[in-house]
C-alpha cells in the first residue's frame, strides 16, 4: 500500500545530525525524534523544496519506527495522508525577505536605503545627572549616572527628534536621572507635539519635590513609568509604599515597573498589587549575580520553549533579526547612539538617523544579532528560542537555556 504523506505550509522542518524537529506554527504542535536511515530519507526528501513537501511513501518497506513518524505526525496536525494519486502540494516555510541587507550589499543595482526608515520605532534617552551609580540600564530602562558635563540637554533632545523624527516612530521613552535638578518644564514644552509617543521613566519619588514634578509631568498630558525598587532601608520603602499607594499616583497616565531580584522581592510585589489593587504595572528581572534566582526564573527549559506558540512570522524574525532590539535606538547622556547598549557607538545625536541606520545594518551590533553561536546552531530549538537579550551579556553566558536537546554528532 502507498500512500503521500505531505507537510502542511505551516510546518518546520529542522535536521541536525541524529535528531529532527517538526513545529506547525498555526497549532503549535511541536515534534521531536530520533533519525533511522528511512525517517532520515524521508526528511531529506520533505526537504527538497523542489518535492513540494509532499513524499510517496510505500508502506510495506517502511520499518515500524518510521510508521510510528508518520502516525506522530498525523496525529500532531504536522501534515497529512493522502491517495497516492491525489494531486497534492504544499508550500514549504521558505525564509525570502526582499530587503535583506546582505543581499542589498551585494546588488550593486539596489538601494541600501529603501525604506529603512520604516525600521526603526523607539528611541530611548538618557538624560544623565546624579544618581545612584548601578548598571542596571544595561538590563532594562533605568536612570544612568553621569557627570554634570554628560547631561543631555532637552534642546538637544529637540533637535535631535525635529530633525530625526518619523511616523513610524511610536515610542520615546524618557529616562530621567534626577528629576530634582532637570529642567523638566523645558522639556515638556519643548516636546509638546509629540506628546502621545512620550513616556518619562523615573525612579518612585523619595521626596515631595519630585513627587510635585511628576505631577506637573502627567499634568500637562504625558505619559510616566514609576520605576519601583526595594531597598534595604525600612523607612524608604514605606516612603515608596506611600508613593505608589497615593490617589495621586492612580492616574491613568502613570504606570508602575517592578524590579525584581529574588524570590522573596517578587512575593512581596505580588502581594502588594493585589492588596492594593494595582493595575498598570509590570514586572523586569535584574541579574545582580542572583544565579540561583536567574537559573530558576529566566533560563528556559526544553518544555518552556516547546509552549512558545510562536507564529509563522515570528518563526522567521528569529531567523533573521533580533526581535528584542530590532529597531530601538538608544541617547546616551553624552549624545552617543546605541543599537546595543552592551556594543559600540555607532554615532551620535549630531547624525541623521538615516545614516545611522545604515551604519547600524552593515556593522551589525545589536539589530541583527541572532542564535547563531555554535551552541546554537547545533540545537533543534535555535529559531524557536527568544533571541539573544541583554541578560546574556551581563551573566557572561551564550544562552539563557538549560535541558535542551543538542544532537549528537
Amino acid at each position: 500500500m502507498k500512500y503521500k504523506l505531505i507537510l502542511y505550509p505551516d510546518t518546520f522542518l529542522w535536521v541536525k545530525n541524529n535528531k529532527g524537529l517538526l513545529y506547525n506554527a498555526k497549532f503549535f504542535t511541536i515534534l521531536d525524534f530520533t533519525l533511522n536511515p528511512n525517517i532520515r530519507h524521508i526528511c531529506e526528501h520533505l526537504l527538497n523544496y523542489d518535492n513540494l513537501y509532499c513524499i510517496l511513501i510505500d508502506n510495506t518497506t517502511i520499518d515500524n519506527p518510521c510508521k510510528e513518524f508518520v502516525q506522530q505526525i498525523v496525529k500532531n496536525k504536522l501534515g497529512e495522508i493522502f491517495n497516492e494519486n491525489a494531486s497534492v502540494i504544499s508550500l514549504p516555510p521558505l525564509l525570502n525577505i526582499q530587503f535583506d541587507i546582505d543581499k542589498l550589499l551585494k546588488d550593486d543595482n539596489r538601494d541600501i536605503g529603501e525604506n529603512i526608515l520604516s525600521y526603526l520605532h523607539t528611541i530611548n534617552i538618557y538624560s544623565g545627572g546624579q544618581c545612584s551609580d548601578k548598571q542596571y540600564f544595561k538590563q532594562i530602562i533605568y536612570p544612568v549616572n553621569s557627570l554634570h558635563q554628560n547631561r543631555l540637554l532637552p534642546e538637544q533632545i529637540h533637535t535631535f527628534l525635529k530633525t530625526n523624527m518619523t511616523p513610524y516612530i511610536r515610542k520615546i521613552n524618557i529616562t530621567v536621572s534626577d528629576i530634582e535638578n532637570y529642567d523638566i518644564e523645558s522639556v515638556l514644552e519643548l516636546l509638546t507635539e509629540y506628546k502621545n509617543s512620550v513616556i518619562f521613566h523615573i525612579l518612585c519619588p523619595t521626596i515631595n519635590v519630585e513627587y510635585t514634578v511628576i505631577l506637573k509631568i502627567i499634568a500637562s498630558g504625558y505619559k510616566v513609568n514609576l520605576i519601583c525598587e526595594l531597598s534595604p532601608n525600612q523607612e524608604e520603602n514605606d516612603s515608596l509604599m506611600q508613593w505608589i499607594c497615593s490617589e495621586e499616583m492612580k492616574h491613568n497616565n502613570i504606570s508602575n515597573h517592578f524590579i525584581i531580584k529574588n524570590e522573596e522581592e517578587y512575593k512581596f510585589w505580588l502581594d502588594f498589587i493585589n492588596e492594593h489593587k494595582i493595575k498598570n504595572y509590570q514586572f523586569s528581572l535584574i541579574y545582580d549575580g542572583n544565579d540561583e534566582f536567574f537559573h530558576a526564573n529566566i533560563f528556559l527549559t526544553k518544555a518552556d520553549i516547546e509552549d512558545c506558540q510562536l507564529s509563522r512570522r515570528e518563526v522567521f524574525a528569529h531567523m533573521t533579526v533580533n526581535t528584542l532590539l530590532f529597531g530601538s535606538l538608544s541617547i546616551m547622556p553624552n549624545g552617543e547612539i546605541f543599537t546595543n547598549i552592551n556594543s559600540k557607538s555607532i554615532g551620535n545625536v549630531d547624525d541623521s538617523i538615516y545614516d545611522i541606520i545604515i551604519r547600524e545594518l552593515e556593522q551589525n551590533h545589536g539589530w541583527r544579532k541572532i542564535r547563531n553561536s555554535i551552541r546554537c546552531d547545533n540545537c533543534l530549538y535555535q529559531w524557536l528560542c527568544p533571541s539573544p537579550s541583554y541578560y546574556e551579556h551581563a551573566m557572561s553566558v551564550d544562552t539563557v537555556c538549560t535541558n535542551i536537546l543538542f544532537p549528537s554528532n
